[in-house]
């Protein structure tokens, strides 16, 4: 489908018959190499370097002429070229341009001068990314008067997709005849641009239409012109990539590390001895005993996992837990730790053999949480429960008797009373 759109694009475009040697469509929207053709302040937009060549025909006076044009823009500044061959003569001209922040970021400013000893000033405001307005106003050196004036401006209804508007054209001071010039540019695809325009009762005294086709192919635009009487093809070189719609996108490929946690949490260094007779699995297997499980320096683990969390080159983390331990406390650390990493921007998955509270609380910050069908699932919620004695102690008529030195010291309560204190 793409390429039946470009073969009809293709054939539209020569097939209708001024010129855009760099496309464009209005003074509003020239801030590529098309400022040359339109807007010298459109070289104020900050560009990487450009150039192109352009290649046209265009029939004047009942004889065809063959123009071969050359641009480059690079921080503001820019230079064209132009050749004019005939049957009759060879002629070429060439101008320079320079655009620029008029005390505003969204206000431009731009100058150009040409071989014909005329000048171009012109202004590009853009307030808002939805809108813009651009002005020109052309003066004749030769005939020391001004030449032509053009206000236009464009919005985007519905996003970068799609830009329209029109221009006002005047070929003189009086402003008795003003041109309107219609336009519309829409992206209907990555790397694709179709700009259209239409000029009723245009300087030529007919109706004029205009079209141009731009493709993308990384840091190459080719594209293809038509206007009245003169159509042609160019490319424009840009010094980056820019979308195109032949890019192949690749998938991410993201890193994961993988850590197995198995054993009780604790403070203090992890003793290594160099000999022992319990070997992993033999001591617990020979004498029906479950297995000892592995001592974990909770500092240490907590370090680790901080690494990871700081290292940008971690997308997620994968545990496979099997049993944990250490109490509340340590796991409320430990947890915490997870949750740093989680807060990065990191993924966490965790497949486990079973899930208890003290587990389930240890990972429930997880994105995704895996066990096996036959898995056990023992969640019954956190809670506290504290036995008092004192009204049995009264039933059986013993007194403890108990020294307190403060109201914090709750640690003999279950003896002296029936119910939990304030502190």
């Amino acid at each position: 489908m793409k390429n039946i759109i470009l073969i009809s694009l293709f054939f539209i475009s020569f097939s209708i018959a001024q010129e855009m040697p760099w496309g464009g469509v209005s003074v509003s929207t020239s801030d590529n190499l098309d400022a040359f053709s339109f807007n010298p302040a459109g070289l104020g937009v900050s560009r990487d370097s450009q150039g192109g060549v352009s290649f046209f025909n265009r029939n004047k006076n009942d004889e065809t002429q063959y123009l071969f044009h050359t641009a480059s823009r690079d921080g503001g500044f820019g230079s064209t070229f132009r050749l004019e061959n005939s049957e009759n003569a060879s002629e070429y001209f060439y101008s320079l341009g320079l655009g620029f922040e008029a005390g505003n970021p969204d206000v431009l400013g731009g100058i150009q001068w040409f071989s014909e000893q005329r000048f171009r000033f012109g202004t590009l405001v853009r307030p808002v990314n939805s809108l813009s307005v651009g002005f020109t106003a052309d003066y004749d050196q030769r005939k020391e008067d001004w030449s032509g004036f053009r206000l236009g401006g464009a919005v985007r209804p519905i996003g970068s997709k799609v830009t329209i508007g029109a221009d006002l054209i005047s070929y003189s001071t009086d402003f008795e005849k003003i041109n309107t010039s219609y336009f519309a540019e829409v992206l209907p695809m990555e790397g694709l641009r179709v700009s259209l325009g239409y000029s009723p009762d245009s300087n030529s005294g007919d109706d004029e239409f205009r079209i141009s086709v731009g493709l993308n192919f990384g840091v190459v635009d080719g594209f293809f012109s038509s206007q009245g009487s003169s159509s042609g093809f160019g490319v424009q070189k840009y010094s980056q990539n820019r979308p195109t719609m032949f890019e192949i996108k690749k998938k991410k490929k993201l890193n994961y590390v993988s850590m197995k946690l198995n054993g009780t949490f604790i403070e203090e260094p992890v003793e290594e001895k160099s000999f022992s007779l319990n070997f992993p699995g033999l001591m617990p297997s020979l004498f029906g005993g479950a297995k000892p499980l592995k001592k974990i320096q909770l500092r240490k683990w907590i370090e680790a996992v901080d690494q990871l969390t700081e290292d940008e080159s971690i997308n997620g983390m994968v545990i496979h837990l099997e049993n944990i331990g250490g109490g509340f406390a340590k796991l409320a650390q430990a947890r915490e730790a997870l949750n740093r990493f989680k807060d990065a921007g990191k993924t966490l998955i965790v497949y486990a053999t079973g899930i208890s509270n003290s587990s389930y609380y240890f990972i429930s910050m997880a994105d995704e949480i895996y066990i096996p069908d036959l898995s056990m699932v023992d969640i019954r919620g956190l809670m506290i429960e504290v036995r008092f004695f004192k009204d049995l102690l009264d039933s059986l008529d013993i007194v403890a008797e108990v020294e307190q030195i403060s109201p914090y010291k709750t640690a003999m309560d279950p003896f002296i009373r029936s119910t939990m204190s304030d502190e």
